[in-house]
C-alpha cells in the first residue's frame, strides 16, 4: 500500500511539473543572443556550459556590471523562473547580484575565504527573505524563483535543485507586473571580481517548471 501511495505522489508530482506553462525559454543554443534584449556585456562562450554547447558569462571589473535583459514583453503577476547557475570562487568579500525577475532578485555572497553562498532578496523593500545556502564552486546548480506581486500577499521564494531554500509570504512585493528576467553580474568596486556563467533559461506563468527533458532546453547549433 504504501509503494502505490509513493507512486501516486511521483505521478501528481510529475503531472504539475510538466502542466506548467513555459511563456520564454532559451538556452543560448543558436550561438548567439537572438531572442534576448538588451546586453551589457555578456558573452557566449564554451567552456563551461549546462546542456549543449553554449552558456552565459558575465564578470564584472572595477564595479561595472554586466546585464542581459530578455526582451520587455512579459506581464506576469505570478511568475517562476528556472536557470542553471556557476560561479568561481573568490578571494574577497561581497555582495554579487546573479538574476532579477521582478521584486525577487537571487544574490551571491563571497566571504573572503574562498566559499561562496545563495540567498534571495525581496528587491521592492530592499530585505533580504531567507537566509544563506552554502554552494560548492565550480558546480552546475539549478536556481528556482517563484514571485506572487501584491502589496499585502506578495511571495518570493528560491529553490536550489528543487528543494525550498527560502520563502516568504505576506510580502510587499509592489505592484508592477514582471515584464522582463534578467541574467546579471551586479557588483560594487569594493565587491569580489569573478564569473558568473548562467544557462537554460525558462518562466512560467503557473507553476514551477522543474528540470528540463533532455535536450529540451534548446536547439543545438549545428557543428
Amino acid at each position: 500500500m504504501r509503494r502505490i501511495f509513493t507512486a501516486i505522489a511521483i505521478v501528481l508530482a510529475c503531472s504539475s511539473i510538466a502542466s506548467a506553462t513555459t511563456v520564454f525559454s532559451n538556452g543560448f543554443e543558436t550561438g548567439d543572443l537572438s531572442g534576448w534584449g538588451e546586453n551589457t556585456g555578456a558573452v557566449l562562450q564554451t567552456s563551461e556550459v549546462h546542456e549543449g554547447r553554449y552558456a552565459l558569462k558575465m564578470t564584472a571589473v572595477d564595479g561595472e556590471g554586466q546585464y542581459l535583459y530578455s526582451p520587455d514583453t512579459l506581464d506576469l503577476s505570478s511568475a517562476y523562473a528556472r536557470f542553471y547557475l556557476y560561479v568561481d570562487s573568490a578571494a574577497t568579500k561581497g555582495f554579487v547580484g546573479a538574476f532579477v525577475m521582478g521584486p525577487a532578485e537571487a544574490r551571491l555572497y563571497f566571504d573572503g575565504v574562498g566559499d561562496v553562498s545563495l540567498g534571495v532578496w525581496n528587491g521592492f523593500a530592499n530585505y533580504q527573505v531567507g537566509g544563506w545556502t552554502p554552494l560548492t564552486p565550480r558546480t552546475w546548480y539549478m536556481v528556482e524563483i517563484k514571485t506572487v506581486v501584491s502589496p499585502k500577499e506578495g511571495v518570493i521564494e528560491e529553490k536550489l535543485n528543487g528543494a525550498v531554500i527560502a520563502t516568504g509570504a505576506n510580502l510587499d512585493t509592489g505592484i508592477d507586473k514582471v515584464t522582463f528576467i534578467s541574467p546579471e553580474n551586479y557588483t560594487r568596486a569594493d565587491t569580489p571580481v569573478v564569473d558568473i556563467f548562467e544557462d537554460d533559461f525558462a518562466v512560467s506563468d503557473d507553476a514551477y517548471l522543474g528540470a528540463p527533458e533532455p535536450d529540451s532546453a534548446s536547439t543545438p547549433a549545428p557543428k
